[in-house]
């Protein structure tokens, strides 16, 4: 069940969710997914959804919403943890703001490639992750 305030910081995230040998290595997964983006060098915004959110035991991956500010090279991103992590949407706008949730799911289901395949994702399944500091990012010793 996704984390009812839809904003968590990545500790949090780990603590609520890392409940099987699967789901850690999945989070160890991400770990290493958000360290190669934090290297762009510019502020991101990481959304999670799908199947990682539920009470589902052995989950297949991560499924990732990525925003990044302006000069973030992300076309097209590449996951490092194919198979594991899923980005399924990835772009940069210019500005600083932080985008709401609302907006990012309006953005991910308003694109053509989602709408053609039919892929839709509800607001109330996507939570944010918040990257509180670089040292955040690591997996727990």
């Amino acid at each position: 069940m996704p984390i009812p305030n839809a904003k968590t910081s990545i500790t949090e995230f780990r603590r609520r969710y890392g409940t099987t040998e699967r789901r850690r290595y999945l989070l160890a997964a991400l770990d290493r997914e958000i360290a190669n983006l934090l290297s762009f060098g510019t502020r991101i915004q990481i959304f999670v959804f799908g199947s990682f959110l539920t009470k589902k035991p052995e989950p297949g991956d991560i499924d990732l919403l990525v925003r990044g500010h302006a000069n973030t090279p992300f076309a097209p991103y590449n996951s490092v943890c194919p198979g594991d992590i899923q980005v399924k949407s990835s772009f940069s706008v210019m500005g600083s703001r932080s985008y709401s949730r609302s907006e990012i799911v309006e953005k991910f289901n308003g694109d053509h490639k989602n709408v053609k395949n039919g892929i839709f994702i509800n607001e109330d399944g996507v939570t944010e992750l918040i990257l509180e500091a670089a040292e955040d990012t690591a997996a727990p010793q």
